[in-house]
């Protein structure tokens, strides 16, 4: 099993398998020209196709590695926010405000980090629009069900 450590990438001990290609009883790693289960043996006859589908898998789990790190580090930046030592996050603003409708919700949370977390700036940008264009809408619909204003509701 591989695994990354501390920006190490770490590869252990494997259980014998049937290689993919000769059928011989081995260690085996995934590195055959189609992703194959593989013996040492057989690697070695194409080593350029070995190393490239070493260095596919490295480069995945590295990236699967970076995305998850990116992601921790956004929500971690998202919620470690302190005013005079109470902890200021979204939700708690939203709870200061008593806004409770939530798209509205939705829209102001996208306005706070718009292009500074996992989308861009124009995408953070398109949602706050659809947020409340979908807001207006339930109003008007709430409005034409019971008749009355925007404001009472």
């Amino acid at each position: 099993m591989a695994r990354i450590i501390n920006r190490t990438f770490i590869t252990g001990r494997e259980a014998d398998a049937k290689c993919e290609l000769c059928g011989k009883v081995a260690e085996l790693r995934p590195y055959g020209p189609n992703g194959e289960n593989i013996c040492f043996d057989c690697g070695m006859k194409d080593e350029k196709t070995t190393k490239k589908q070493f260095l596919s898998i490295i480069n995945r789990k590295v990236n699967i590695h970076k995305r998850k790190r990116r992601i921790e580090m956004a929500y971690i930046s998202l919620y470690d926010r302190e005013f005079k030592g109470v902890k200021l996050d979204i939700y708690r603003i939203l709870k200061i405000y008593d806004i409770t409708e939530p798209a509205q919700q939705h829209a102001i949370k996208k306005l706070f980090r718009a292009g500074r977390s996992l989308k861009t700036l124009e995408q953070d940008i398109d949602e706050v629009i659809k947020s409340l264009e979908r807001w207006k809408q339930m109003v008007e619909e709430d409005t034409s069900q019971t008749g009355e204003s925007s404001e009472e509701l």
